[in-house]
């Protein structure tokens, strides 16, 4: 059985893999978690110099993917389509002249966001599929990933 699609990384999708990195580590979720407490915590002390803080906290993260996915999105690399092919042998990704591989063995993790589809390697590199660009391929490509990758690894949610 073999997938394959064309993909194109945009603003959204790069912020929601950056958002998705940022708040599934803990140190995020603490800082958040204070924000939003500094913020409550105007209610009852009625001191806004602790909320206007605390809205800060809790906007920080969003506000700095947004600005760091919009540049990273104007580099050269992520102009054109990919094309992705997804086999047995594991994923290929093509990038005009530029062929890379990546065999099943050397997946770390799969997982998902509301945009996307994520596999990372050993590398630490990840592999971006937009959910917009699978269409209805998206089921196929769920399903190749978790036939070759064990379940401990395969955090894809629908």
């Amino acid at each position: 059985m073999e997938v394959e699609f064309d993909a194109k990384l945009t603003r959204g999708i790069i912020q929601d893999y950056m958002l998705h990195n940022g708040y599934n580590s803990i140190i995020w979720i603490v800082v958040t978690i204070l924000g939003v407490l500094m913020m409550a915590s105007f209610l009852l002390t009625g001191r806004i110099g602790t909320a206007f803080i605390g809205l800060v906290i809790v906007l920080y993260m969003p506000v700095v993917t947004f600005m760091r996915a919009k540049k990273v999105a104007k580099k050269d690399r992520f102009q054109d389509r990919s094309f992705y092919l997804l086999n047995e042998k594991g994923i290929t990704k093509v990038d005009g002249s530029d062929t890379k591989r990546i065999d099943w063995e050397d997946v770390e993790k799969a997982s998902s966001t509301r945009k996307s589809i994520l596999v990372t390697t050993t590398q630490q590199k990840t592999c971006i599929f937009p959910r917009k660009d699978m269409g209805d391929k998206t089921a196929a490509v769920v399903q190749m990933i978790s036939t070759h990758i064990d379940p401990q690894k395969n955090k894809i949610r629908w």
